[in-house]
């Protein structure tokens, strides 16, 4: 069977060189197969590293046979060097054999299967050059390999013996290999990713790093997507099995491949939840679905399922950094959930993206800002109301109409020009009590001022503009300035929140749920520090903060660390003693509570918010006696 080896590289200068070696040792006849390189754009040596081991006149010879390969691999897995000592100058530094890898360099590429080196002129895409790869090959079996994997010795014969036992696909063993200086971030890819036994036995998938595809199956399910930057792999194989093509695991048909450090790792995770999100959509699935998922991604991983990854995948070792390992799989977690909410936006809605996100491949457009005032050499800005014709914002023509517009704000954070606030607050219409008499307030108090207000949850009022919640982004995008109510919990408020303080617009937060809030939500002192720390640094990238009481600023300025930090009471103002009493529903809920628990706590506030205080004194002394 002719085989054609596929290989994409962007700049792989330092590992390429490897991989062609150990192509060179395999047991495989060398004349059988043949391996395709296709450079993604490298600007290093990449090429002339390659071009090392392309076959020309001057350096073709006789070819050795499969076995006596196999033997001078176990002869020669030694480091070679130069003869002044430093390491090969033509295939650079050679690593030791790792686990009967071969990582030792051949006398020549005479010994060696037929190279041929293509450059991808198009975009940088690792689908995209395997593409172009595959229209190049001439095997009957097609063989894509990553560039920073390294090939056991017997890997292609393993492979080509599944392909020939029957199976349409095969997805190859990954072997992880560590660096000398060994760190959890390695640890962590290795028990969560590649897991390609566990990928094909549970969802019928598997990575394009080591993947044996025939030819005809190639040709009956097509081209891997182009547009994807991770995922198509699997979302192809999971294509092909659907076509009813056999996909097997190749334990024999090992590879070894170096695991990532920590920030390596952070950043795969992101771009895996954004290749999630893009074969999501291409399945069919609802943005509902893919919603209730990206916001589920956010809540901490399982102690006790990362400890079974370790025992099933990992060292005893492992289990001394367990807790760590559990930060770094939150962290990574967090990161793969900010990858889908950018793709979820980009893929489902994509007509509200705004021009300065940047998903895949745009230029992030950045803003001057000056801290003191508005924003400088920012051009006209356009509000369109969904329901009305487009109109503009109210602009400042003088400092002094600017001068006193701030006078008759006081203090506030609030110092911008008049425009339009994207609230992102709790549904606080109809008022209930609590947070809702704030954001009832401050929403009456803001339009009263001259600002407009886009909100996209609760019912219509008064003072804000409804918009349907999948018109968030083109809620951020009218807005020159977001307000938001965020706390410590998972939900699409303090998800869109969170865009806007990465985006770099003007935020104010209202912080309303301090860590002591996760306490009585059963979350630990270690959980709560490492939100804090991640709290403190996102919150100190807004304009402004508001704490609903002096305690919770306090708690901001010490435990978080924040300086822009204002007060303004929870509530507002003091209602109509007509407002005072509480609604059917409320004494329907709290009457429900009291039949069925033995005791009952009531939260009462403060008594300039809707609780009436002789029906609560009734509620509590009816609680006592029973």
């Amino acid at each position: 069977m002719v085989v054609s080896v596929i290989i994409p590289v962007l700049n792989g200068e330092t590992f390429i060189s490897r991989t062609l070696r150990a192509l060179d040792r395999q047991t495989y006849p060398p004349d059988s197969f043949e391996v395709i390189v296709v450079d993604n754009g490298s600007t290093d040596r990449t090429r002339e590293r390659v071009a090392a081991h392309i076959k020309t006149p001057e350096n073709r010879s006789e070819k050795t046979s499969g076995k006596n390969r196999a033997e001078k691999t176990s002869e020669n897995s030694f480091e070679k060097k130069s003869p002044d000592g430093s390491d090969d100058p033509v295939n650079g530094p050679v690593d030791g054999p790792v686990d009967g890898s071969v990582n030792s360099p051949v006398d020549g590429p005479a010994d060696g299967p037929d190279v041929k080196l293509i450059v991808n002129s198009g975009p940088r895409n690792p689908y995209l050059s395997r593409n172009l790869g595959a229209s190049e090959a001439a095997g009957d079996l097609l063989v894509f390999l990553d560039a920073t994997c390294t090939p056991d010795v017997r890997w292609l014969e393993e492979g080509v013996r599944l392909i020939e036992e029957g199976a349409d696909l095969v997805g190859g063993h990954i072997r992880f290999t560590f660096s000398p200086a060994l760190s959890l971030g390695e640890w962590y890819d290795s028990l969560t990713f590649v897991n390609i036994r566990q990928y094909i036995e549970e969802s019928g998938s598997t990575s394009g790093g080591n993947l044996f595809v025939r030819r005809e199956v190639w040709e009956a399910t097509g081209p891997f997507p182009e547009t994807m930057r991770s995922g198509g792999d699997t979302y192809w194989t999971r294509n092909a099995g659907r076509k009813g093509y056999q996909l097997r695991y190749g334990e024999k048909a090992a590879v070894s491949y170096p695991a990532r450090g920590f920030r390596a790792v952070v950043r795969k995770s992101c771009r895996v939840g954004r290749g999630h999100v893009q074969a999501w959509h291409r399945e069919g699935r609802s943005a509902q679905s893919v919603l209730a998922e990206i916001i589920t991604t956010f809540s901490p991983p399982s102690l006790s399922g990362l400890k079974r990854l370790i025992g099933e995948r990992g060292t005893p070792e492992m289990n001394r950094y367990a807790l760590q390992l559990w930060c770094i799989s939150w962290l990574c977690k967090v990161s793969m959930a900010l990858g889908r909410a950018g793709a979820f936006f980009s893929v489902y809605f994509p007509d509200y993206i705004p021009d300065r996100f940047s998903f895949y491949g745009k230029s992030v457009e950045k803003k001057s800002v000056d801290s003191e005032g508005p924003e400088r050499n920012r051009p006209e800005r356009k509000n369109v109301n969904s329901e009305g014709p487009e109109r503009k914002s109210t602009e400042i023509e003088s400092p002094e109409r600017e001068n006193a517009e701030r006078k008759s704000m006081g203090t506030s954070p609030l110092r911008l020009q008049k425009g339009t606030i994207a609230f992102l607050y709790y549904t606080y219409y109809p008022v209930t009590g609590g947070a809702s008499v704030h954001g009832y307030n401050l929403a009456r108090e803001l339009s009263r001022l001259g600002y407009r207000l886009l909100k996209i949850n609760g019912h219509p009022d008064g003072f804000t503009e409804k918009r349907h919640p999948a018109e968030l982004w083109r809620v951020l995008r009218e807005s020159d300035l977001v307000y938001v109510r965020m706390d410590y919990f998972p939900n699409l408020r303090n998800l869109a929140g969170l865009a806007a303080l990465l985006s770099g617009k003007k935020v104010v937060v209202e912080l309303n749920s301090p860590s002591d809030e996760l306490h009585l939500h059963g979350r630990g002192r270690l959980f709560i520090r490492l939100v804090d720390r991640v709290a403190s640094r996102l919150l100190k990238r807004a304009d402004a903060v508001i704490a609903v009481s002096e305690g919770v600023k306090t708690y901001g300025e010490t435990a978080l660390g924040l300086t822009n930090i204002h007060v303004i009471e929870n509530g507002g103002e003091v209602f109509s003693s007509e407002d005072l009493s509480p609604s059917a529903a409320v004494k329907q809920r709290v009457e429900d509570l009291r039949k069925k628990y033995r005791k009952l706590v009531v939260w009462a506030g403060t008594p300039n918010q809707l609780q009436s205080m002789e029906w609560l004194q009734q509620t509590i002394l009816g609680t006592r006696e029973k």
